[in-house]
């Protein structure tokens, strides 16, 4: 059965990311030098913190990127947690993670995700910051049993958002189908089978936490309300380049970028 599992997996995975366009442009040694001179002081500077991203199959030495101009596919599970952190008031301040580079401050840790390179956000770029060593690992489950968690009850109010994962308003108008639901028994009953998605599919661990976030919807709670408090902010830092950032942590910023092939220790920041 894990096997079936996991081919099932990689083969919904192969029709979500066929056809992804690429978000990197290549660029000369000569345009990188100008770019970085002209629009990345900060990042460049000796003793600014040094920011890191690994790229899948990366062959070219220099790169420009502007991930606003793109949606983000996420390569492991479904958009939609992405989604609710644009739909979320907390988030506002920070950038739109599906807009955004992902980047690390690890250096060390790089290469599992491809060919290392350096990242320089270009002067004024606001940076999201996680309190552990990675997005997903901020939160007490993953992201993937985050958006089943969701999906499924959409589902148990007869929506269906398994075709879109780049528009939040498709989100944020299945929130309002639930919400228009006012009628507690109603609730009740469409949320009957929740309790035993929520065994079969959590940790104890977790489970707590989706049964309560269950019994507010169950209560009548607004969708919304509910969703983004399993998403909560706490810990996470909005920086500018240039700040000081903490060792080993993951870092987003929907800024335009240019990106440095590493080769050996590049100090040729001033």
């Amino acid at each position: 059965m894990k096997r079936l599992d996991d081919f099932l997996f990689e083969y919904h995975n192969e029709r979500r990311l066929k056809g992804k366009e690429h978000r990197s442009v290549p660029i000369s040694q000569e345009e990188f030098l100008q770019l970085r001179d002209k629009n990345c002081k900060k990042a460049k500077r000796k003793n600014a913190t040094k920011l890191y991203r690994g790229i899948e199959g990366g062959i070219d030495d220099y790169l420009f990127i502007d991930p606003s101009e793109h949606t983000r596919v996420s390569q492991y599970t479904a958009n939609w947690y992405m989604l609710l952190m644009e739909l979320s008031p907390q988030w506002e301040e920070f950038p739109k993670f599906s807009k955004s580079v992902i980047m690390t401050t690890d250096s060390g840790n790089i290469s599992r995700w491809g060919r290392e390179y350096r990242v320089y956000p270009y002067d004024g770029a606001i940076l999201g910051v996680t309190p552990k060593g990675h997005f997903w690992g901020s939160f007490p489950y993953d992201m993937s049993t985050f958006n089943s968690f969701i999906y499924f009850i959409i589902q148990s109010f007869g929506g269906d958002i398994d075709k879109n994962e780049t528009n939040p308003n498709v989100l944020k108008k299945e929130f309002a189908k639930i919400d228009k639901v006012k009628n507690i028994g109603q609730r009740k009953e469409l949320l009957f089978d929740v309790d035993e998605w929520i065994e079969r599919n959590c940790f104890s661990r977790t489970s707590n936490i989706f049964e309560k976030a269950t019994e507010r919807l169950r209560n009548g709670d607004k969708a919304l309300d509910v969703f983004s408090d399993l998403l909560p902010n706490d810990g996470f830092l909005l920086k500018k380049i240039g700040d000081t950032l903490p060792n080993d942590k993951e870092v987003w910023t929907d800024s335009p970028c240019i990106l440095e092939k590493i080769y050996f220790d590049n100090d040729n920041e001033e």
